[in-house]
């Protein structure tokens, strides 16, 4: 879970403008800035987990659906002795936990014991409810001390029985500067004078501690209308728009490239993350988490539109070296090398590229600033050390973070699916099966063989 580095000054190449624009290119300086970020490997022990590439894809893809502000799907479980787990029969309760022990004495430690507590009473609701009943729990992005970004996330439950087994479906829908007061009233109204249950197990007097901690069940919530009730306060014509969007968030109309191109990176990135933590490559794991939060904020803002998959793993790897090769320069900090050392440097060409995208992009730095757990300014990644390493590595929350992970030795996988590939868009009665990610033979190689 997120942990805070700790203070300190450090050395490093700043980005202050373009090669182009004159001597005050690459500034090389010794900052004595204080360091005060989260970095979001070294806090989800990547290099020491076991959580498999298929994985890291679903982290991945819910990402992106945060940097595109558009829903997404978690499915839990609800086991025989009423435990909520993730699909490896795992508990999210005690997950939570030992993240909550971790971050005692820290300043997130507040708002994570108020998740934890929000996701004990899930639990308990879940093993109350029927499948006619619906379960919210809604949760504010927090201070900014803790460093959460600016986005409310509201959590929508559903309870399915599948044979034998209760499958949970959580749709969490993501909203930009929704205050803690709104999202209280928004909770009133689809509750509509209905008694609804909560467990109230942590008194914090803070409000938004109090929402991320109480969700509440609606009972008979189905039927009474209070999926679409919520579907539309949270700005959907219904519940169906609603799972309609989530169904097809990653399309975009006019880019036929888009669902392959977006389907295809991320699976590239699932792969690399695997490699480097096999070489226990943490400089290429903060590297590579620089590049994805950049690029998935341009890919938001239609920054790669047109691009097919191949070309955009191409740019992506062009963007990591880049930064790759920056910490090197971080690291070997000298104070001789004047300010334009560094300006004409091919290895850093890209990085430039990159940093003038987003540059010429306000979109994109939007969603930079104010994505989940942003660790400050866009140029944060370019101007410090430490700053932005992995910091939008992670899902909407400290709950959502801990709802998407799992240990798993798992490293191979079966290609076993029926359907359509995510990259090729071919169907498998065409290409054969698909794997566990929905991507056939073809493009699995493909992407693979991009791996470093």
């Amino acid at each position: 879970m997120p942990q805070r580095l700790k203070s300190g000054t450090s050395s490093q190449v700043a980005f202050i403008l373009s090669p182009e624009r004159g001597d005050e290119g690459v500034r090389v300086a010794k900052s004595s800035e204080r360091i005060n970020h989260a970095s979001d490997f070294e806090a989800l022990d990547y290099l020491e987990s076991e959580r498999s590439e298929q994985e890291f894809f679903v982290d991945l893809e819910t990402l992106l659906r945060e940097y595109l502000q558009k829903p997404s799907l978690y499915r839990a479980h609800l086991n025989s002795e009423g435990n909520l787990t993730d699909a490896n029969g795992l508990s999210l309760v005690e997950m939570c936990e030992r993240a909550n022990d971790k971050h005692f004495g820290t300043k997130r430690y507040e708002r994570v014991k108020a998740e934890t507590d929000g996701l004990k009473v899930l639990q308990k609701l879940y093993n109350n409810s029927s499948e006619n009943d619906v379960v919210i729990l809604a949760m504010p992005p927090g201070t900014r001390e803790e460093n959460f970004g600016d986005m409310s996330i509201t959590n929508i439950s559903l309870i399915k029985q599948v044979g034998k087994e209760e499958i949970i479906e959580t749709y969490t829908v993501p909203s930009m500067f929704l205050s803690v007061e709104s999202h209280i009233d928004i909770l009133k109204r689809v509750a509509n004078e209905i008694e609804v249950e909560t467990d109230n197990i942590n008194d914090n007097p803070r409000k938004d501690l109090v929402l991320a901690s109480h969700p509440i069940r609606i009972p008979n919530g189905v039927e009474d209308g209070a999926l679409d009730r919520i579907a539309f306060e949270l700005g959907y014509e219904n519940f169906h728009e609603l799972k309609n969007v989530v169904r097809h968030a990653l399309e975009v109309e006019g880019d036929s490239q888009a669902n392959g191109r977006r389907a295809g990176l991320i699976s590239y990135i699932a792969k690399q993350i695997v490699s480097f933590r096999g070489k226990r490559d943490k400089n290429g794991l903060i590297a590579l988490g620089r590049t994805v939060r950049s690029v998935f904020a341009l890919e938001a803002t239609g920054g790669f539109e047109g691009m097919d998959y191949l070309t955009m793993i191409g740019k992506f790897k062009d963007y990591m070296h880049g930064f790759m090769y920056k910490q090197e320069l971080d690291r070997s900090y000298n104070p001789k090398l004047s300010m334009t050392t560094f300006a004409k440097d091919p290895k850093l060409r890209h990085l430039w590229e990159l940093h003038m995208l987003i540059q010429m992009s306000p979109e994109a730095q939007n969603r930079l600033e104010v994505s989940m757990c942003g660790g400050g300014g866009w140029n944060d990644m370019f101007n410090t050390k430490f700053g932005g390493e992995m910091t939008n590595l992670q899902n909407p929350s400290f709950l959502q973070d801990v709802l998407a992970k799992s240990e798993s030795s798992e490293v191979e996988y079966d290609f076993d699916k029926d359907g359509t590939c995510k990259v090729c868009g071919k169907s498998s009665e065409t290409v054969g099966k698909l794997g566990p990610c929905y991507i056939c033979r073809g493009c699995d190689h493909d992407i693979r063989a991009q791996v470093e």
